[in-house]
């Protein structure tokens, strides 16, 4: 049985990734000083009883591992951080805590995998890297580093991150993992029924669309940060406006924009629904409801392209009734109706042409998040029990895509993978 620490743990990527490959594992302490991440890591693995060692910086020493994992802070080495000062700095500087305490363990782990961002290999910062890798040298350790990106491993997240083997073994023999095809693309896991928040109607971020800060999702993500709640940094995802009013006053839906069954509702009584709707002699049954309560949804109405917050019409709940949003795919570029834009104000939702169609845009959910992240919609639910919507974003940022742990933890072990 493999003996495991986490260092700097998070909730728990490496040890989700040894699980699903199989390892016969034990992790016999993990260490980590957010309580919101050990609530998470708990409820995730259903472990209330290993150690957490807490604050890094006040540990005397280590007991034994065969493998010790370690994700260090990056701030002082991160690209949004113009005066970080590398592995000098207070936070990414927590590496050389590591290695002092390796330097007290009697018998040293024969394994250590290290992750993070790339920039270390910049001029920059390399020079505070060689040192780091001369003082496990003098431990010794022999060093392997490489980089991976996670779009290149099944999950379609364009997520670089640096990582580092060391072994006691000179003749240690690893064989970097080949690339492999995307698993799904992100429209693939869009979450239905999503709450109206998640949609853009911020004027600050106008320009930021307008001046391509904020991309557009196409099949991949871009990098999810501890920032996605404030800030879409992974992308936006359109969503087709295809609202649209028959001369019965009754709400139509563009048939070949959703992916899934739902309802069609009758905009002009609230009380009263079409089963079905016939488009190129297709039947469906569709809607798009914005908000959504426990017994009812209500709808909006549409004005100039907007969905006008009030004047809402309310519908009654029946088993699969309604659908959600669903992104669209394959868009090249975005053009903002500058003058419509002008007529909003923060109350509404905002409203785009991309490719002279209409759109609305929104930032991924947490759990779409966790998802790109490698973690299963079981997992996210156990941890969305125990922390806020703001500690789901910040763990996502913070971790590592556990698809690629996993081709790291294969190759490094030389077994079989089952998938």
């Amino acid at each position: 049985m493999l003996k495991i620490i986490e260092l700097f743990a998070g909730i728990g990527s490496q040890r989700k990734a040894l699980e699903k490959i199989g390892i016969n594992h034990k992790v016999i302490a993990f260490c980590d000083n957010d309580k919101y991440a050990e609530k998470s890591y708990r409820a995730i693995f259903n472990d209330y009883d290993t150690q957490n060692l807490g604050d890094i910086t006040k540990l005397e020493t280590l007991p034994y591992a065969d493998l010790i994992t370690w994700s260090f802070p990056c701030q002082d080495i991160s690209n949004a951080n113009n005066n970080g000062r590398g592995l000098n700095g207070k936070r990414s500087g927590l590496a050389y805590k590591v290695v002092d305490l390796i330097k007290t363990m009697p018998t040293k782990p024969k394994y250590l995998l290290m992750e993070n961002v790339p920039n270390l290999l910049n001029k920059k910062f390399f020079v505070g890297f060689q040192n780091l890798q001369n003082q496990l040298g003098e431990l010794g350790y022999y060093n392997q580093y490489f980089t991976m990106n996670a779009k290149d491993y099944g999950i379609p997240q364009n997520r670089k991150r640096l990582f580092m083997i060391s072994t006691l073994k000179q003749n240690f023999k690893f064989q970097y993992p080949q690339p492999c095809n995307l698993k799904f693309l992100v429209k693939d896991i869009l979450e239905n029924n999503v709450n109206e928040k998640y949609f853009i109607r911020q004027e600050s971020m106008k320009k930021a669309i307008e001046n391509n800060k904020l991309k557009i999702i196409e099949q991949c993500a871009y990098t999810i940060t501890t920032k996605q709640m404030r800030w879409g940094n992974a992308g936006i995802i359109a969503i087709p406006n295809d609202i649209k009013f028959n001369a019965r006053g009754k709400m139509e839906i563009d048939f070949n924009s959703y992916k899934q069954e739902s309802r069609v509702y009758d905009a002009s009584n609230e009380n009263t629904y079409l089963d079905t709707l016939t488009t190129n002699s297709k039947s469906a049954k569709i809607a798009i409801p914005i908000k959504n309560y426990r017994n009812f949804i209500v709808l909006p109405r549409a004005k100039d392209g907007l969905l006008v917050n009030g004047s809402y019409n309310r519908f009654w709940k029946t088993e699969n009734n309604y659908m959600g949003t669903i992104a669209a795919s394959n868009i090249n570029k975005i053009i903002v109706d500058k003058h419509k834009l002008q007529q909003q104000d923060s109350s509404k939702i905002l409203s785009f042409l991309i490719d002279e169609k209409e759109y609305f845009l929104r930032v991924l959910t947490p759990k779409e998040c966790w998802l790109l992240m490698g973690f299963s919609n079981k997992d996210f639910d156990k941890a969305s029990k125990v922390v806020s919507e703001t500690q789901l974003y910040k763990q996502a940022g913070n971790s590592i895509v556990v698809d690629v742990l996993e081709r790291i933890f294969t190759a490094m072990f030389q077994i079989e993978r089952k998938n």
